[in-house]
C-alpha cells in the first residue's frame, strides 16, 4: 500500500529539512503543525466566505478579503495585506525566512513508478476506486464518487469537480489543479503552477502550489493523511525484519507528525491481531510523542491489554513521558500487575517521573516475589534520590538473588551512604564475584581516613584469588584510608602472593608512606624482573627517581619481550617526560605487546593518541 504514497514521501522529507533550517521562528513542521497551504513564489489570495482551520505559508504575501475565517496562525516573507472582515485565530508571522519549493523529480521517474500509464496526450475523466499509482500524460477530471489511496500524476491539470471520498488521495500535476463545485474531498494535493478552490462544501488535507487562491464557501482544514500509509509501511516491514526501514518510518512519525499522529497509533495499539512487536513500537512511539491524549491511551493499555508484552511496552513508554498522571497508574501497576515483567518496568518508569509520591510504593515492592522487581525498585529509589530508604535498600544486600545483592551494593555506594560501611564490608564476602566487586567499589567511593576498622577485610580482599576487579577497587579504598592502613599492608606484603603484592605496590605508590621504601628496595633489587619492574613505580613515586627511572629505561632495550613490556608500562606509570622518545622508538618493537604498553604509557604521559602498526 505504501507504494501508493511514495510519490508524496520526497515533499514530506523536503518540509521536514526546510522548516527545521528557519532561524527567523520557531522552528515548526509543516506536519506537525498542521500546515494546510505553502506558497513559494506568488501569494495566497483568500476571498469570500471560506474557513480555514490550519496553518498558512507564503514565500511572498498573504491577500485577505472578505469574510473568511481562519484558525490558525499565518507566515509570510512579504507582508499580509487587506484582513478587511476575516477572522483570524492565531498569530501573523511577517518577514520570516523564505522556502524553496520542492522541484518535480522528472516525469520518467513517475512514469517508472506508476502501476498504470494512460497516454496518449489528452484529458480524462476518472472516478470510482483509485488504488494505484497512474501516470496520465494530458489533463485529468476527477467528479462523482472516489474511493481508494492512490496516486494520480498529470503532466497537465487537474479538475475536481463536485468529487465526493472518504478515503485519501494524493494529487500531483505538472501543471495546475482546480477544486470547484460541492465537494467533500479529502486529498494530498501539489501543483508546479497554481491550486484554485472555489467550492462549496469540505475540503480535507493539505494544499502545496506556486500560487494559492481560495474563493467560495468552502470549509478547508488540515489532516495528516500519510500517517495510516505510514504505519502500514511500518507493519509490512515487521513482517519482512527490515529494521531500517522500521527504523525511519518510527522516526518520520515521532519527529514529523507527533500529535497529529496520537490518533492513528491507538486503534493498532488496541488490535490483538496485529504482531506484538508492532504493538510494542507503537506503545514507544505514544512515549516520544507525549501529549496528554498519548498519555491517556497509553495507561487505558496499561490497565486493560491482555498482553504482558504490551502492558509491559506501556509502562516503558509511560516512564519516558515526563508526565505525572501517569504516577498513580504506574503504581497500581507495580502492586498488582500479574506479570513481574511488568511491575518491573513500572518500578523503573516511576523513577524515571521523578515523582517523590512513588517512594512508598516502591518501599513496598523491594519485598516483591520477583528478584527484578526488587532489583528495579532499588534502581528506581536511587533514581528519586530517596536516602531515607536507605536501610531498607541496604536489606537487600542479603538479599537471596545475586543479581538483586549486586544492585543493592552498587546503589549505596551512588548514594554515598556511609553508614552501611559495615554491612558492605560484610559482602566482600559474598559467594557471587560480582557483588563483591560492587561491595569493594562502593567502600571505595564512600570510605575516609575515619573508617580504620575496615583496613583488615580491604586487606583481606586484596588476596581474592578470583577477580583482580575486587582487589583493585579494595586498593583504591585502602588508599583513601591512607596512612594509618601502611603497617598492616607492609606485614600483609611481606607473606602475600604476587597479585597481591602488586595491588598493595600500587597502594604504596599513591599514599606515598616512606615506611614502604624498605620492602619496596628489597623488592626492587631482587632477581624477579616482574616485581622489581612494579616496585619502580611506587619507590620512583616516594622520591628514587633517578634510579628507577634509568632502570626501567634501561628495561626497553633488554632482549626479552616481556622485560620491554613490563618496562614500557612501568615508564607510563611513572609519567616521567624524558621517556617519551624512547617510547616512541618503541612503537616500532618487533613484538606487538611491546608497542601496545609503548602506546599505552605514552598516552599516560601526554594524553594524546599515537599511530602504530597493529
Amino acid at each position: 500500500m505504501l507504494r501508493r504514497i511514495l510519490p508524496f514521501l520526497f515533499i514530506i522529507l523536503f518540509f521536514s529539512s526546510a522548516f527545521a533550517q528557519n532561524t527567523k521562528f520557531e522552528p515548526v513542521d509543516i506536519y506537525s503543525s498542521a500546515y494546510i497551504y505553502l506558497l513559494c513564489s506568488n501569494k495566497i489570495t483568500i476571498s469570500g466566505n471560506a474557513n480555514l482551520s490550519g496553518n498558512l505559508f507564503s514565500n511572498s504575501d498573504i491577500d485577505l478579503s472578505g469574510n473568511s475565517t481562519i484558525t490558525g496562525n499565518l507566515f509570510t516573507v512579504g507582508s499580509i495585506f487587506g484582513k478587511g472582515n476575516s477572522t483570524i485565530t492565531g498569530t501573523s508571522n511577517q518577514g520570516v525566512n523564505a522556502l524553496t519549493l520542492p522541484v518535480l523529480p522528472d516525469k520518467s521517474y513517475y512514469q517508472s513508478l506508476a502501476d498504470e500509464t494512460i497516454s496518449p496526450k489528452g484529458t480524462y475523466k476518472l472516478s470510482g476506486e483509485i488504488n494505484k499509482i497512474i501516470f496520465i500524460d494530458g489533463d485529468v477530471m476527477l467528479k462523482g464518487d472516489v474511493s481508494g489511496i492512490g496516486t494520480i500524476i498529470a503532466t497537465g491539470d487537474i479538475k475536481v469537480t463536485s468529487a465526493r471520498n472518504s478515503e485519501k488521495i494524493s494529487l500531483i500535476s505538472y501543471q495546475d489543479i482546480s477544486l470547484d463545485g460541492d465537494i467533500s474531498f479529502t486529498a494530498l494535493c501539489y501543483a508546479a503552477g497554481s491550486i484554485k478552490v472555489d467550492a462549496t462544501g469540505n475540503f480535507s488535507g493539505s494544499l502545496i502550489a506556486n500560487s494559492i487562491k481560495i474563493a467560495g464557501n468552502t470549509t478547508l482544514f488540515y489532516k495528516p493523511l500519510l500517517v495510516e500509509g505510514l504505519l502500514a509501511k511500518m507493519e509490512e516491514a515487521f513482517k519482512t525484519d527490515d529494521e531500517e526501514t522500521i527504523f525511519k518510518v518510527a522516526e518520520l512519525i515521532g519527529e514529523n507528525y507527533k500529535s497529529y499522529a496520537t490518533s492513528y497509533l491507538e486503534a493498532p495499539l488496541k488490535d490483538k491481531e496485529k504482531d506484538l512487536e508492532y504493538r510494542a513500537l507503537l506503545a514507544e512511539l505514544l512515549g516520544n510523542i507525549a501529549d496528554s491524549q498519548a498519555v491517556s491511551i497509553l495507561i487505558e493499555r496499561l490497565k486493560n491489554d491482555e498482553s504482558e508484552t504490551i502492558r509491559n511496552g506501556c509502562a516503558i513508554a509511560l516512564g519516558t513521558t515526563a508526565d505525572k498522571s501517569a504516577v498513580t497508574p504506574l503504581t497500581n501497576s507495580l502492586l498488582t500487575d500479574s506479570s513481574e515483567k511488568v511491575r518491573a518496568s513500572s518500578a523503573l518508569a516511576l523513577g524515571s517521573l521523578q515523582d517523590k509520591e512513588a517512594v512508598s510504593t516502591l518501599t513496598q515492592s523491594l519485598a516483591d516475589s520477583d528478584s527484578m522487581v526488587r532489583t528495579n525498585s532499588i534502581r528506581a529509589l536511587k533514581d528519586l534520590e530517596a536516602t531515607e530508604t536507605i536501610s531498607l535498600i541496604a536489606e537487600r544486600l542479603n538479599d537471596s538473588d545475586e543479581y538483586t545483592r549486586y544492585t543493592a551494593s552498587r546503589i549505596l555506594g551512588e548514594l554515598k551512604a556511609i553508614q552501611t560501611i559495615n554491612q558492605l564490608l560484610g559482602k566482600l564476602k559474598d559467594e557471587d564475584i560480582w557483588v563483591r566487586r560492587a561491595a569493594a567499589e562502593s567502600l571505595s567511593n564512600i570510605v575516609s581516613p575515619d573508617n580504620q576498622s575496615a583496613i583488615p577485610s580491604l586487606i583481606e580482599s586484596l588476596q581474592d584469588k578470583e577477580d583482580d576487579g575486587v582487589r583493585r577497587y579494595a586498593a583504591e579504598a585502602l588508599v583513601k584510608i591512607g596512612s594509618s592502613a601502611i603497617s598492616s599492608l607492609i606485614e600483609t606484603y611481606k607473606a602475600g602472593e604476587t597479585y597481591t603484592r602488586a595491588e598493595i605496590m600500587y597502594i604504596f605508590g599513591e599514599i606515598k608512606d616512606t615506611s614502604a621504601i624498605p620492602v619496596l628496595t628489597e623488592t626492587f633489587e631482587e632477581e624477579d624482573k616482574l616485581e622489581a619492574f612494579q616496585a619502580s613505580v611506587p619507590l620512583y613515586k616516594l622520591g628514587l627517581t633517578e634510579e628507577t627511572f634509568n632502570f626501567a629505561l634501561a628495561g626497553l632495550s633488554a632482549a626479552e619481550e616481556w622485560t620491554r613490556e613490563d618496562a614500557a608500562m612501568a615508564l607510563g606509570d611513572m609519567g616521567d617526560g624524558r621517556a617519551i622518545p624512547a617510547l616512541e622508538q618503541a612503537l616500532n618493537d618487533s613484538a606487538l605487546f611491546v608497542r601496545d604498553a609503548a602506546s599505552v604509557a605514552l598516552k599516560k604521559i601526554t594524553g594524546k593518541d599515537y599511530e602504530y602498526q597493529h
